[in-house]
Formats: C-alpha cells, sequence, structure tokens
C-alpha cells in the first residue's frame, strides 16, 4: 500500500505478534520499539506513516521524554489504545496530537481496523493534494497542457491513456525531461503523443523528483516541431484511409526483399488484418513514421487496406412506412472476430461479413455482440446454429 512504515511501541508479545499479522495481511512493513526514545536518541520521522502507542509503553516512560516525542511527530498520525477507561486520560493524547484514542476494552481487531481505515483516509487526501489537474484531451489539447506546465514551472508526471495506448511524460522545473510510449521514448515519444486528439491526461505533481535530462528540445520547440510534421502525417493518413480502415499486408517476402529496413516485428503486425488506428500505436515507429511505411507499401501494391461502408436496401418507402430503409454495418476489432471465428468454427485467415435480418428494435447489435463473447458467456447454444 506504502512504502512508508507504521512504527508499533509496544512491549507485550501476544499484542505485538497479532498486530504485526494484521497489518502484514495488508502489505505494510513495521517496525516495532519496546520504550519510546529518550532525548538523547534519534529516530527517523519520514518514514512514518502511523505511530501506534500501548499505553502501557507510555506509562513506562518518563512524562518529558512522552511530551517531546509527542511534540516532535505532532504532524504525523497517532493513535494510542489500551488506554484505562478515564475521559481525561483520553483527551490528554488528543490535546498531545493523537487522531485515535482506543481504551481498554477495544480488542486488537478494532485498533487494527481503526488504523486501517485513518491510513487509508491519508492515503486518499495525499493522492488528492499531488493530483494537479485532470480531464480530456477532446477539452484540453496536449500542446496546451505543455504550455501551461511549463509555465508554472511544474514538477512532476503527465499520464495521458487513450483507448488504445498510454504514455507519460516527465516534466522538471517545467521542462519536459523524459517521456515513453509504447516502445519509444524521449522526443519520439512527445511528438507521438501530441498528435493524440481523445483520452484523458492525469498530471501528478512531486517535488522529489531528480532530473533525467534525455530531452535536449525545449517544450516550445518540440510543440514547433510537431505542428511542422503534421501536415505530412495528415497527407499520409489521407492517402491510406480513415482509422477504421482495416489494413493488411500481402506478398511478404516482396517486402522484406524490396524494403529490408522495414522492422520484422511490423511486419509481423501488418500481415494480419488490423485497424489502421492499431497500426499507428505500433512498438516500433511513431504513428508519423508508421504512416510513412503505410505509404510506401500500399504505393507499390504491398498494402490491402479496405475502407468501412454502408450498404443502402433499396426499397419503396411505402412499402416499409416505420423502418428507415438501410442497413448499419458494425465493423468489429481483431480480438472481437478471433472470438467470432471460434465460435462459428470459421477457418482460415479471410475475413467477410454476416448478415443479420431482424425487424426494428430486435437486438440485432446484441446479438452480434453475443457472437463474439466466449463460449462460457454464451447464454443459448442455438444461437450459433441461427447465425450459421
Amino acid at each position: 500500500m506504502s512504502d512508508k512504515k507504521i512504527y508499533i511501541f509496544n512491549s507485550t508479545k501476544t499484542d505485538i505478534v497479532r498486530l504485526t499479522e494484521l497489518f502484514r495481511e495488508e502489505g505494510q512493513t513495521l517496525e516495532v520499539h519496546s520504550k519510546i526514545p529518550s532525548s538523547g536518541e534519534s529516530f527517523p520521522h519520514d518514514s512514518a506513516l502511523v505511530y501506534l502507542f500501548d499505553y502501557e509503553c507510555i506509562a513506562q516512560s518518563s512524562r518529558d521524554d512522552v511530551i517531546r516525542f509527542f511534540q516532535q511527530i505532532s504532524q504525523h498520525n497517532i493513535v494510542v489504545y489500551n488506554v484505562p477507561e478515564n475521559a481525561d486520560r483520553r483527551m490528554a493524547f488528543y490535546d498531545l496530537g493523537a487522531r485515535r484514542v482506543f481504551d481498554r476494552l477495544s480488542a486488537l481487531e478494532e485498533i487494527f481496523y481503526g488504523t486501517r481505515w485513518l491510513i487509508e483516509e491519508v492515503l486518499k487526501a495525499k493522492e488528492e493534494d499531488t493530483l494537479f489537474s485532470r480531464g480530456q484531451l477532446e477539452d484540453i489539447p496536449l500542446a496546451t497542457l505543455i504550455s501551461s506546465l511549463g509555465q508554472e514551472k511544474r514538477t512532476g508526471v503527465l499520464k495521458l491513456i487513450t483507448p488504445l495506448s498510454s504514455g507519460k511524460i516527465y516534466f522538471y522545473q517545467g521542462n519536459i525531461d523524459e517521456a515513453w510510449v509504447n516502445g519509444h521514448s524521449g522526443e519520439e515519444a512527445i511528438l507521438h503523443m501530441l498528435y493524440w486528439n481523445k483520452g484523458n491526461f492525469y498530471f501528478s505533481a512531486t517535488e522529489a523528483m531528480r532530473p533525467k535530462e534525455h530531452i535536449a528540445l525545449s517544450s516550445i520547440a518540440l510543440v514547433l516541431l510537431a505542428e511542422q510534421r503534421r501536415a505530412l502525417f495528415a497527407e499520409n493518413l489521407k492517402k491510406i484511409g480513415p482509422y477504421n480502415s482495416i489494413l493488411r499486408a500481402v506478398h511478404i517476402g516482396d517486402i522484406r526483399a524490396l524494403h529490408p529496413d522495414i522492422d520484422e516485428t511490423f511486419l509481423e503486425i501488418i500481415q494480419k488484418p488490423h485497424l489502421l488506428e492499431e497500426v499507428l500505436e505500433n512498438p516500433v515507429y511513431t504513428c508519423y513514421g508508421a504512416a510513412e511505411k503505410l505509404v510506401l507499401l500500399k504505393d507499390e501494391g504491398l498494402l490491402e487496406v479496405n475502407q468501412p461502408h454502408k450498404s443502402v436496401f433499396e426499397a419503396p418507402l411505402d412499402a416499409i412506412p416505420s423502418v428507415p430503409a438501410a442497413l448499419d454495418e458494425i465493423i468489429l476489432n481483431r480480438y472481437d472476430i478471433q472470438q467470432l471465428k471460434i465460435n462459428l468454427k470459421i477457418e482460415g485467415e479471410n475475413t467477410g461479413k454476416i448478415v443479420v435480418l431482424g425487424s426494428r428494435l430486435s437486438g440485432k447489435s446484441e446479438f452480434i455482440q453475443r457472437l463474439t463473447r466466449a463460449k462460457t458467456q454464451l447464454s443459448e447454444a442455438k444461437d450459433l446454429e441461427v447465425a450459421r
């Protein structure tokens, strides 16, 4: 849960064993002490998540040491348990800075759950404090985010999540210090992500980050470079087709012979049918680099591109007055296609179409979705027979 420790001050062996079992089941790191440090002893405070004190351990220490130590750790979370049933004593510990105080009637399990709740609240509050911003790229483009973080000289991590990929950009005092996405890093990763126009972003601020200095160009220079390349990237995409076009490389042997510089991993990806938007998020080339390769292969007849379309059913309007005269086409992704082939026992790499006829609002789309689920999720086996 955290890289910080829970410090337990207790000298009763049975209590220590039970509390250790409970907290370690939660993945917490513990450090046990039998007495409160005296004035001459040093004690680490930065690594503390919670201080857990048994009252008997406090009672065996000098009053001055207790007050001094509580003052030193007052900025941290303090829990005191096994306190006598005396309201004045309970209030005294609250005055010293304790967040929770348990009397002797409280079982160790109750103390554990109360402390665990406190830890969860602390971690949640810290996460909210460190999170500077969140939103969608549709509302705030990445170039604008980079500019804003630079002007405010922020240090932290900007995480980007799209439907097909995710990446991180590290900032140090407003400058982009490092970035990665898919298999790309540095300036190439930044340029790749600057072409994303949809997805979510989260920025977590931190002052403890050390500069890596892996990117030589300034943030402004990177944004300007991306804009210079944007026109060529858009032109290449126009030559290939829409993002939901299905493409597949043909004559792989010819491609290897004519273009030995094209990475083999990239060829393995495009030799099977994929959506264009999936290919652009490959681990070998950036989106603009992949687009250049695809245009080259398409111009040489080594890349098949099938663009989605809608089929129109011609019929007199008065024959079907309440039903639109059109059939919508659903484009499945590669995972849905693979599962559908398994369910319908379709062999080979060929793709095709499945026509589902039904009345309006009869659940045709839901029927297709059910066909793309694993067999254990299909409610009725007869669905497969109908489709065949």
